[in-house]
């Protein structure tokens, strides 16, 4: 619905140079338009090769075999354009103005709060051709609901001014105020009269306001709406508005389909957002949805971990399904020129032409004014979009958009592909190309092949039967620098030498919602950092394998140097280097002494061989005395396999009659019995990742787990003999065999190397060989950093605390990474160069001493110190590329921001030969944009992770 003034300016401004030269006209003759197909949104489908003729703003043909008239003028797009009706906005606050004092008003018109005059270059080049306004969304009815075109003679866009009766009986509409008529003149025996209270203050509240306007409307007296409305709804229902209301949740929603089928009223509902909790209602009650999805902008936010807390977006496909009529709509926060996008977004499951519905065809009839626009036929309005590639698809973008048979918007012709599919090679072809470290090509490509960046340029190879996607913008995956997503809220505080890999679970719901927000590489951090320091793991969540998971596992250490002792402050640090340099040394010490060593010179050949022969007589006298054990001994002994150890742990696959399981158990090897845990999926169960967690009996080879992390009701039982597991598992009352073969054997760890010499084989160390010093868990991650292998990152906040801390790792030859730090804008000029990096706080995107604020952020990079974004949540993670947004907004630059995102933060963490930019060699961790990285309402269109699609 309503955008911020700030999104509306930096919007205009975006498309303010969009050049309109040299656009035809069709006005007083026939224009022919020709494309590669024709997606009418009719009953004539989708025409190839076809031509649409237009004449004085109406459609007068189409088709494939159209006679043009000689004197026509023609405008052919290609064989490889799509054209398809004008995209038609069910919602838009493009007529917003004040609420009335009245909980019910039908005296204010939206068309009246419409500018005419208004340069829409946004919404044109967005394909926006005409939209619904509105004049609040507060009121149990607002006012009479108007249809406009976006473009076109001023005097000729409104379609219609008495389009619906607007209301709602959502929460918004409940926070009415009581309503003050003083008499005029007040009197001392008439006085100065009382404040009404006005419904509703509730549901119930709503819906009786609601009933006492209908019986209204049917002739009834009622009180407590005023002297004019009973006026205005006759006036209105005469000029042929209908009923339309604001509800989302299931209580509203199935109370106004109840009221609608009681009262035999057609009414369109907008929002609805648990529509699919009550399709049946809304289906018997003939009403019709505008769908509009939540969007949560502008602030880090975790999503939460039930289905009703996240972004719903599978509800057009439900009611679409269901028969329902349907349209989609951009919703409150998010920017109307994202319309396509939303209906991209919100079409999973549907087909192109379904999707392509939903803010064409089926949006025109939710508003009321198919007859003249939403699809393409003769008398139609000439209102059209010439799309690059076929709509509904990641990166076909808007060429040009007629409006009555002018051309309203123009962009530069795009190329086109017609190269097959495959799975193994994927070109994007954008128009910006942001490469990570500050670098933009526009036009940019970038070739991944099985899981790799092999080529970026303006133009890449092209291999066989290549994929070939076309959008708008691409950048490298987003790195957040310091997450806690995979550890489900755990506040455990681990010590330094601990390793997240082995709890790894991939195939996490969770973690995909991430991924589709962008961020495809999360520095794991505990909640609590350990008085020794706490490892960060680098790792992708959201991949289905083990071993594409883990980036580093050990990437970088976190210590606090911060204290609210200002006389001990640091101490803890200080100590902790000075044991990390004497641990080092120790080793240093090692291997010196190891390259002094000679080891003792070997026995000649010749006696070796000569023990070597006696060994083998020996053994064949006694293989001779076992002669008379028997040949039944022999089989035993050569059928005698040695025992599993560990029988259990990797992925497990079973296919019954009543649906496919996919196990993933994770088991430390023991001879007893031991504690598991791990996953299933199966679509006949659940549509979620089900987790679980129990024993394993080694003896007896028995399996006994339940739900866990808010799975209470699953139960698994079975047992595992010959590479088979054998058991039943019970979820939502049902029960269910099955036997499932193992697939992986391995859970696979990834760690660090540790340089060893070589082993020697025998028992006892060789004499004088030096001795090697004693491994210690917990100060490996700190001999890592003094050997430049590991980043340490460093929690200091005050000016004086984050100078010491620099110098006292300066004094051990560590650059540290500053976190928090936020007075490191004070003393950039004396850390710039000593330090990897800042992970400034998320407060300081708007910061300042006085009334002007200042980006921090903007300023460390400035001195020429890299900054990187983090979220310090769990699928909060999927808001930075909005924090990204918001901190170019607060005036940070573009290419900074994307760089703090992606190249700088990889950097800091030394997963830069991996993650961070697009370039030959690293990991195919792509992001598909709509727009620009920082462009205000830029989302996410698909997300690659080494390689592969990241799909739920």
């Amino acid at each position: 619905m309503n955008s911020t003034p700030l999104t509306l300016t930096l919007g205009f401004c975006a498309l303010a140079a969009v050049s309109l030269a040299a656009t035809p006209s069709s006005q007083g003759e026939v224009v022919a338009i020709k494309a590669g197909r024709i997606h009418t949104m009719d009953a004539a489908g989708v025409i190839e090769n076809g031509t649409l003729l237009v004449r004085d703003g109406r459609i007068v043909a189409v088709g494939q075999d159209i006679a043009i008239p000689p004197s026509a003028q023609v405008v052919d797009y290609g064989p490889y354009a799509d054209l398809i009706p004008g995209l038609v906005a069910a919602d838009s606050g493009l007529g917003r103005g004040s609420a009335s004092d009245r909980s019910a008003d039908l005296g204010l018109f939206a068309v009246d709060n419409f500018d005419p005059f208004s340069n829409r270059a946004e919404l044109l080049a967005a394909g926006i051709t005409s939209a619904y306004v509105d004049t609040t969304n507060s009121r149990l009815l607002s006012g009479v609901g108007g249809v406009v075109k976006l473009a076109g003679a001023p005097d000729q866009r409104v379609l219609n001014g008495w389009a619906t009766l607007d209301g709602s009986i959502s929460g918004s509409a409940y926070n009415t105020p009581a309503f003050w008529d003083p008499p005029v003149p007040a009197t001392v025996d008439v006085g100065m009269g009382v404040a009404e209270p006005q419904l509703p203050d509730s549901l119930p509240g709503a819906m009786l306001a609601l009933e006492m306007i209908v019986d209204m409307a049917a002739g009834k007296p009622a009180t407590g709406f005023g002297p004019h409305l009973a006026g205005d709804l006759k006036l209105a229902l005469e000029k042929g508005a209908t009923w339309r209301l604001t509800a989302n949740t299931e209580t509203e929603l199935r109370a106004l389909a109840n009221f609608a089928k009681e009262r035999n009223l057609r009414i369109v509902v907008d929002g609805a957002w648990d529509a699919t909790e009550v399709i049946e209602e809304l289906k018997s009650s003939r009403m019709g949805v505008v769908f509009e999805p939540r969007q949560r902008l502008g602030t880090v936010t975790n999503w939460g971990k039930g289905d009703a807390d996240w972004p719903t977006l599978n509800v057009p496909e439900a009611l679409v399904k269901a028969g329902v009529a349907v349209a989609v709509a951009t919703g409150d926060a998010q920017p109307l020129s994202s319309l396509y996008q939303t209906a991209m977004l919100a079409s999973g499951g549907l087909t192109r032409e379904q999707a392509l519905a939903l803010v064409t065809s089926s949006a025109a009839k939710m508003i009321g004014a198919d007859d003249r626009v939403g699809s393409l036929r003769a008398g139609k309005d000439a209102d059209f979009v010439v799309l690059s590639g076929a709509p509904m698809t990641a990166g076909s973008s808007v060429r040009a958009t007629w409006v009555n048979g002018e051309v309203a918007f123009n962009a530069k012709a795009l190329k086109s592909s017609t190269a097959e599919p495959t799975a193994q090679a994927v070109v994007l072809e954008v128009d910006e190309l942001h490469v990570g470290d500050g670098t933009v090509m526009r036009p940019g490509q970038v070739l991944m092949v099985d899981g790799l960046i092999r080529e970026v340029g303006a133009e890449v190879s092209r291999p066989r039967g290549a994929m070939v996607i076309r959008g708008a913008a691409a950048m490298p995956g987003i790195v957040d620098s310091y997450g806690h997503l995979g550890l489900n809220g755990s506040r455990s505080t681990p010590s330094a030498g601990t390793s997240y890999s082995r709890f790894l679970m991939p195939g996490d719901e969770t973690a995909k919602h991430v991924a589709e927000a962008g961020v495809t590489t999360v520095l794991l951090a505990p909640y609590n950092v350990s008085g020794s320091g706490s490892t960060l793991m680098a790792y992708k969540p959201a991949t289905d394998e083990y071993k594409s998971m883990v980036v580093e596992d050990d990437a970088a250490l976190h210590i606090v140097w911060s204290s609210n002792n200002r006389y001990g402050v640091g101490d803890n640090v200080r100590s902790m280097l000075q044991k990390a340099v004497e641990y080092r040394n120790e080793w240093i010490e090692y291997e010196e002494a190891m390259a002094k060593w000679t080891p003792p010179a070997d026995e000649p050949e010749e006696e070796v061989k000569a023990e070597e022969g006696k060994d083998d007589e020996a053994k064949a006298d006694e293989a001779k005395g076992d002669d008379d054990k028997g040949d039944d001994d022999k089989d035993k002994k050569k059928k005698k396999k040695e025992k599993d150890p560990d029988p259990l742990t990797g992925v497990w696959t079973a296919t019954e009659e009543w649906g496919g399981l996919r196990f993933q158990f994770k088991d430390q090897a023991s001879e007893e019995t031991t504690e598991i845990r791990g996953s299933v999926r199966s679509d006949a169960l659940s549509d979620k990742l089900l987790r679980f967690e129990g024993t394993f009996d080694h003896k007896e080879g028995v399996l006994d787990a339940k739900g866990s992390d808010g799975f209470a009701g699953l139960v698994l039982t079975g047992k595992v003999d010959e590479e088979k597991l054998a058991g039943t598992i019970a979820w939502n009352g049902a029960e269910h065999s099955f036997t499932a073969a193992r697939e992986s054997r391995e859970y696979v760890v990834v760690t660090r190397p540790v340089v060893r010499p070589e082993e020697s084989t025998s028992t006892k160390a060789p004499k004088g060989m030096p001795k090697e010093p004693r491994l210690d868990a917990n100060m490996e991650p700190w001999r890592g950093a003094l050997e430049g292998r590991t980043s340490v990152i460093v929690t200091a906040n005050r000016q004086d605390e984050i100078l010491d801390a620099v110098a006292a790792f300066e004094g051990v030859g560590i650059q540290p990474i500053l976190m928090g730090a936020n007075e490191a804008w004070r003393v950039r000029d004396q850390i710039a160069g000593r330090v990897k990096g800042v992970m400034p706080s998320l407060s300081q995107l708007r910061d300042g001493d006085g009334l002007i604020p200042s980006n921090r952020f903007a300023q460390l990079q400035s001195a020429g110190i890299p900054v990187a974004f983090y979220s310090d949540a769990e699928e909060g993670a999927g808001d930075l590329l909005m924090l990204a947004n918001f901190a170019v907004i607060e005036g940070m630059s573009s290419t900074g921001a994307v760089r703090a995102l992606t190249g700088d933060s990889a950097k800091m963490m030394g997963i830069e030969n991996r993650v961070g930019r697009l370039a030959p060699g690293l990991d195919a961790d792509v992001l598909l944009l709509s727009a620009a990285p920082t462009a205000f309402g830029v989302s996410v269109l698909r997300t690659w992770i080494g390689g592969e699609e990241v799909l739920r």
